[in-house]
C-alpha cells in the first residue's frame, strides 16, 4: 500500500524549483584539506624510551633462557652424558645460514 501525499506522516509535495549552479549562488569558499600529525618532542622521547624497555625486557627474558639451558649444559657434563658431537653439529646448523 502506498502512502497518500498530505494524509498521516507524509508532506504534501512542493512544486519543484529550479536548481541554482554553484557560480550563480555567489562566492563559493574552498578550504584545502590536509591531515598531519606531529609529535612533540616530549612524545617522541617516550616512544625512544619505550623501545629501550622493551628491547631490555626482550634481552632479560633471552639471558634467562640462556641461564637455563647453561645450567643444564653444566648439569650434563657432571653427569657425563654431555654429547660434543651433537652439539658440534648443532651449532654448525645454527651458523651455516650466516656464512
Amino acid at each position: 500500500m502506498s502512502p497518500i501525499a498530505g494524509i498521516g506522516s507524509v508532506p504534501e509535495l512542493r512544486e519543484a524549483r529550479p536548481v541554482r549552479a554553484r557560480s550563480q549562488q555567489g562566492t563559493t569558499k574552498t578550504t584545502e584539506n590536509s591531515d598531519d600529525v606531529t609529535f612533540s618532542p616530549k612524545a617522541l622521547e617516550a616512544s625512544q624510551a619505550a623501545k629501550v624497555v622493551r628491547a631490555a625486557e626482550e634481552a632479560i627474558k633471552a639471558s634467562a633462557i640462556r641461564n637455563e639451558r647453561v645450567e643444564a649444559a653444566k648439569k650434563s657434563i657432571r653427569e657425563g652424558s654431555y654429547q660434543v658431537a651433537t652439539v658440534v653439529e648443532q651449532v654448525a646448523a645454527r651458523l651455516t645460514p650466516y656464512l
